[in-house]
């Protein structure tokens, strides 16, 4: 289910590597490492291996760093440590200035803030897969939570009204970007699937029988092809027969890991979204209704159901006040907190242990450079969409 607009843009918050601190549980980097080891020291407070593995493990996971070639994996790296530095470092100074303000989180307001934006049933439940995917338990989840809120709240005390953002600002904003506006059509879409995959199917033969020739691997791919998509047919018939009960049958037999649980219930989707035999489908099903057969793609055999069909629109200023409001007030925010942490660092003292020095982009482990000399990426570590609207 799709979690109401607050809590979407809430948890998106809370799950941003950036200026605030995201920590999710990992292990201490592996056995034999010591995850009491110093880091670094920023103004006499020691930072751990333990406080440098969340974060370098988090971000290694995102960016899935495993899977990519060896040697971009150790280009990467490099980045990744020098990112997880400046996170150590802006996250120590911003919570090292909140101890001087005064300023503390307490439990209750953990609490009351998890009631305000998680208490439906679908963001309760977008928070519980979030949780299980993350191998993340409730407590590890309101320390993350007590983190955010003591970084917003330091980020509202420094930048002090600095970040304000009228209408007229929020309705030029708009005028310029008129592209962002227009909502293309999207279809209400459920699916119940049998897998059918060539190169699974492929595998699971040569599995079974290491010496199959190739010419007997097509002709048995073939009749297992022909098994499956009976199947899905004997389940359409099945939905056919209790018409009222697609998402029951969905979570009994399809085999859409993402879906299924979800009673094949794939929210509505856009052209964009989805291979094109899937959206032609859904173009030609009328609302409430099945398409009248097995739908065959890469992916296997389909029975697929269209719900509510939405016409593309434009959306009204009135409408994208608020996101354009809370987009700008977000992005002044990003700026004064840039320029206060870089004038903070360069006035700390921050001491990092040599094992930890970081080599720039272009440099190898070992500092040689390839690229200009001086290059530095500061603390703040910036993503630059891949698209930048007109201010």
């Amino acid at each position: 289910m799709i979690l109401k607009r607050t809590s979407q843009a809430v948890l998106g918050t809370l799950l941003t590597v950036a200026l605030s601190l995201t920590f999710t549980a990992c292990s201490g980097g592996g056995s034999g490492v010591n995850p009491n080891e110093k880091v670094a020291t920023i103004n006499g407070t020691v930072v751990t291996r333990a406080d440098y593995d969340k974060i370098y493990n988090k971000l290694a996971k995102d960016r899935k760093v495993e899977d990519m070639p060896e040697a971009q994996q150790e280009i990467f790296n490099q980045i990744l440590k020098m990112t997880t530095m400046n996170q150590l470092i802006a996250t120590t100074l911003v919570k090292q200035d909140a101890r001087e303000m005064g300023i503390e989180i307490t439990k209750e307001e953990v609490s009351n803030f998890k009631e305000q934006n998680f208490s439906s049933p679908e963001a309760k439940k977008q928070l519980e897969d979030y949780l299980n995917s993350e191998m993340m338990s409730d407590a590890e989840f309101d320390e993350m939570v007590r983190e955010e809120l003591l970084m917003q709240r330091v980020a509202n005390k420094i930048s002090d009204g600095k970040a304000t953002v009228t209408e007229a600002d929020a309705k030029a904003f708009y005028n310029k970007n008129n592209s962002m506006w227009k909502v293309p059509e999207t279809i209400e879409a459920s699916h119940i699937l049998i897998s059918a995959m060539d190169d699974k199917l492929q595998a699971e033969i040569k599995a079974t029988n290491p010496s199959i020739a190739d010419s007997e691997v097509a002709i048995e791919m073939q009749t297992k092809k022909n098994q499956l998509r009976k199947k899905a047919e004997d389940v359409m018939a099945e939905v056919r027969q209790k018409p009222g009960q697609f998402a029951e049958l969905a979570k009994k037999y399809s085999q859409d890991p993402g879906s299924a649980k979800q009673g094949g219930y794939l929210s509505f989707v856009g052209e964009k979204t989805l291979i094109p035999e899937f959206w032609q489908a859904l173009k030609k099903t009328p609302a409430n209704s099945l398409y009248p057969q097995v739908l065959e793609t890469p992916f296997g055999y389909h029975i697929v159901k269209a719900g509510e069909h939405r016409k593309p629109f434009t959306m009204s200023f009135a409408d994208a006040k608020a996101m354009i409001i809370q987009r700008l007030q977000q992005e002044k925010m990003e700026q004064v907190m840039g320029q206060w942490l870089a004038k903070k660092q360069a006035t700390s003292e921050i001491s990092i242990e040599p094992n930890y020095q970081p080599a720039q982009p272009g440099q190898d482990s070992l500092g040689n450079s390839g690229g200009n000399p001086g290059d530095n990426s500061g603390v703040a570590v910036q993503q630059v969409p891949s698209e930048q609207p007109a201010q």
